[in-house]
């Protein structure tokens, strides 16, 4: 338990930091996971603003069906799963304080997108100049798509070429009542 607390102190005196150093407004912690944020939100005394990025189930078990071999329907169980726990821990915090964004908002306005995240942040920028260029973006670790070349931003919408009718009948009839309260 006391590593455990320590590497939340860590992590947030890390953040502090970095913002520190570059004289950053924001700095974004990109956690996916519901314990962690709220062990990270319990454990620091950063001002926190949670960005709640969601993206569609059936989007979501298309592209993990297209990269792995798992089944799609175990995927939309894990979302369902995932995105109940994210809600319950949201529905403890003031709704000034946190934002749900979709993917599939951000794939088709990304600057109107990214402004309003920038107004909910309280970060005075205007993304309407955005480039997509390497040298304009920079990450401390992660995927491996955020180094690569990107000329525009799109949603992957095949999904029904992807999964099989019946999966998606399943995938629907399982992340029904979850989908609805993400606003799907």
């Amino acid at each position: 338990k006391m590593m455990y607390r320590q590497w939340f102190e860590n992590r947030a005196h890390l953040a502090r930091k970095y913002a520190e150093i570059t004289h950053a407004q924001v700095v974004i912690d990109a956690s996916k996971d519901p314990v962690d944020l709220q062990d990270f939100l319990s454990l620091t005394d950063l001002p926190i603003k949670i960005l709640f990025i969601t993206r569609n189930v059936k989007g979501v078990a298309a592209s993990t069906a297209r990269r792995t071999n798992l089944s799609p329907v175990s995927e939309a169980h894990d979302w369902v799963r995932v995105n109940t726990r994210i809600i319950r821990a949201l529905e403890k915090y003031d709704t000034n304080d946190w934002i749900q964004v979709k993917y599939e908002d951000l794939c088709a306005d990304p600057n109107g997108t990214l402004n309003r995240i920038a107004d909910f942040a309280e970060v005075e920028t205007d993304f309407s100049g955005l480039s997509l260029d390497s040298t304009s973006r920079h990450t401390i670790a992660g995927n491996g798509l955020r180094f690569k070349e990107i000329n525009e931003v799109r949603p992957i919408d095949n999904d029904h070429q992807i999964l099989e009718e019946h999966e998606i009948m399943k995938i629907e009839q399982i992340s029904n009542r979850c989908s609805k309260k993400l606003g799907y």
